[in-house]
Order: C-alpha cells, then sequence, then structure tokens
C-alpha cells in the first residue's frame, strides 16, 4: 500500500535520537545470590536534556532505566521524549510503557501502548509495539500487535505493518480498515485486503 508519507529524513533522526541516550533488562534486583544479572547503571525517575548550540533540541524522560554496559543493552520503562526543531517547526513527540535498546545490532523496541506524533507532518503512528531496525532503516510492528496511522481525515489501522523509512512507504499484511473523514464531519469507511 503506497500510503501516506511516514518519514521525511529528519523524522527518522527522531527515532534514532533515543540511542545514545539509554537501553537493557530486568528492574528486579534480587541481589548476585539469586543468579540474575545486575545493571552496570539503574536510573529511576529521570530526565535528560540535550542542548545544541545552546538551544534545547531533545527531552526524554524515563521512569525507570537500566544500562548493561557489557552487552550493550538497554532497558526504560514508562518513556516519553520530545523533539525541539528549529523554531517555528512543530514539536515531535513519542512514549511508550517500555524500551529495549540492543545497540550492538541497532534494534529499538518500544511496546506497552506506543505514540509517535510527529508535528511537521501532522501524522501519529500508534499501537502495541515497534521495532525499528536502524542498519535497515525499517520500522515495524511485532508480533499480532495492531497499528494505527493518522494524517489529518485520514486513518489507516491493520496488523503485519511495516515500513521503509528510504522509500517513504508503508504497508499492512492482513486486512487493514481505514477512515477518511470529510471536512463537513462525515466519515467513509472501508475494509480489505492487503495485497
Amino acid at each position: 500500500m503506497n500510503g501516506f508519507p511516514v518519514f521525511r529524513r529528519h523524522n527518522t533522526l527522531f527515532f534514532l535520537l533515543l540511542a545514545p541516550l539509554f537501553a537493557a533488562c530486568t528492574f528486579d534486583y534480587a541481589g548476585p545470590e539469586s543468579g540474575a544479572q545486575t545493571p552496570d547503571m539503574a536510573l529511576t525517575q529521570s530526565r535528560a536534556t540535550r542542548y545544541q548550540d545552546g538551544r534545547r533540541t531533545m527531552e526524554l524522560y524515563a521512569g525507570a532505566m537500566e544500562i548493561y554496559s557489557g552487552e550493550q543493552l538497554w532497558a526504560a520503562e514508562d518513556i516519553s521524549f520530545t523533539e525541539f526543531p528549529a523554531e517555528g517547526e512543530e514539536t515531535n513527540s513519542a512514549s511508550a510503557g517500555f524500551l529495549l535498546l540492543d545497540e550492538q545490532n541497532e534494534i529499538y523496541t518500544l511496546g506497552g501502548g506506543v505514540v509517535f506524533r510527529m508535528g511537521e507532518d501532522g501524522m501519529t503512528i500508534s499501537g502495541d509495539a515497534l521495532r525499528w531496525d536502524k542498519k535497515r532503516e525499517f520500522l515495524s510492528s511485532t508480533g499480532d500487535g495492531g497499528i494505527r496511522i493518522t494524517d489529518g481525515n485520514v486513518s489507516v489501522s491493520g496488523h503485519g505493518f511495516a515500513a521503509g523509512t528510504q522509500d517513504r512507504r508503508y504497508r499492512f499484511r492482513g486486512s487493514v480498515y481505514g477512515t477518511i473523514t470529510e471536512e463537513s464531519g462525515t466519515e467513509e469507511s472501508g475494509n480489505g485486503e492487503a495485497p
């Protein structure tokens, strides 16, 4: 399905800005005697702000965050971040119940209810979970989780979501449901099978 553009080049970077900030695994510190691995660093109720040329460019919040340096893994719960682009541009933001980041393989998994708002595009992507493969520049849903894309008066939802950021296309595997709301407030809806 050739839908509305999913990403612009700078929106792709929005997803990647999380990489240097965090990632990992358990949030349960039973101690070394339990055999469970403990993180190299653990933070709670943390907020990080990124500045560039004296201007705030991004803010990240995590309810809990763990870093496992040896495995190059990070984990965070209750996360949200906001990008503050150049003055006059719309703000991008996202939130998720959790983030798992595999630095070595450059794979970022967000779950527990994910919402991305791309201000300049006026688009929102929401769903159960999303997986970003930085090396392939590929965003996809995980498992049977549903995804909903809203762009102005157009809303499309389905399962088996995949988007290549280079070709700026997205697709759904299986059934898809869409709604177009006219300015008058009337709706036209439809179901279909994705090719």
